[in-house]
């Protein structure tokens, strides 16, 4: 199965209060654990950002057509231009996300379901999941109606919900996210 990912890159990073995928974590920028673990599973990646620095790491940069209107928006636009039906999105600010997750996550893509949302103790991880390029008109409709939240738009949709609970418990920081400069020190 031909696999595209997508790597969101564009959020505001108000917490952070720096483009927090072009910072340093643990020698590298944030940004390359997502390019490098998609890298062995997609065959092609997209970076989704409206920042042209993200030109450096020689992917596919593309910009939000929808401006301001979050997740949501980066993840439309990933699909946009996504040249395989199933699309492997991940976030910039999650960096513990290892190789058995990713393997846990495509073992359940089927063509019954348009997305495939990981799940941690009965909350929802949609950025990082997989998407069908079927949802492009749905995520239009969201996005032009501003209903930006991510679990409005999960819930709308045929979504298969798959749980990690049991690998979290051999990698407890597997869904960390880097959103404030104190995070950065976490291993």
């Amino acid at each position: 199965m031909k696999i595209s990912g997508v790597v969101l890159a564009g959020g505001k990073s108000s917490r952070m209060g720096a483009d927090k995928g072009m910072l340093d974590y643990k020698g590298k920028k944030l940004v390359s654990y997502a390019i490098e673990l998609l890298e062995a599973y997609c065959d092609e990646i997209i970076i989704s950002t409206n920042s042209p620095l993200y030109g450096q790491f020689g992917f596919k940069v593309i910009a939000d057509s929808f401006l301001s209107k979050g997740p949501l928006s980066g993840i439309y636009e990933g699909l946009k231009f996504a040249t395989n039906d199933k699309v492997l999105v991940l976030s910039c600010d999650m960096p513990n996300l290892n190789k058995e997750a990713i393997e846990v996550l495509i073992a359940e893509i089927d063509e019954k379901h348009d997305c495939f949302i990981p799940s941690v103790n009965s909350k929802f991880q949609p950025l990082f999941a997989v998407y069908n390029r079927r949802l492009l008109s749905a995520m239009e409709q969201h996005l032009l109606a501003d209903k930006l939240k991510m679990m409005t738009f999960i819930e709308g949709v045929s979504s298969k919900i798959v749980s990690f609970d049991s690998l979290l418990e051999s990698y407890p920081l597997l869904f960390q996210n880097c959103n404030r400069p104190e995070d950065l020190s976490l291993s």
